[in-house]
């Protein structure tokens, strides 16, 4: 297992789930991400576990943290658009979908060659 730090120090971003998704740093927000957007997924839970597996699985395949919650949450908010979230839609329903948002997400970033954010 590594260690895996941002700008050298640990603890110093944090990715804020919630109508919209902050990415922010000690010097302010670095991204907003705030589509798709699904309703339901407010009061869903889980989004913020299959979030945070997202991030963390992100960062250890070696992507810079900052750029990883991005992808985590553009990946996230795309999977719970696809799974068609009502307010009694079940966590694992949206996990099927992970997959799917993930690879969505990693070719629409290839295609414009950066980040995609709201």
């Amino acid at each position: 297992m590594r260690s895996v730090q941002y700008r050298g120090r640990p603890g110093t971003l944090l990715l804020v789930k919630g109508r919209q998704d902050f990415v922010a740093d000690r010097t302010g927000v670095l991204s907003i991400i705030d589509r798709p957007s699904e309703e339901a997924m407010e009061a869903m839970g889980g989004t913020g576990d299959t979030l945070t597996g997202l991030v963390a699985a992100l960062a250890a395949s070696g992507l810079e943290i900052p750029r990883a919650s991005v992808i985590a949450a553009l990946t996230n908010r795309l999977a719970g658009h696809l799974a068609s979230p009502t307010p009694a839609t079940r966590i694992m329903e949206l996990v099927k979908f992970l997959p799917a948002a993930l690879e969505e997400i990693l070719l629409g970033e290839d295609k414009s060659g950066g980040g995609q954010q709201g």
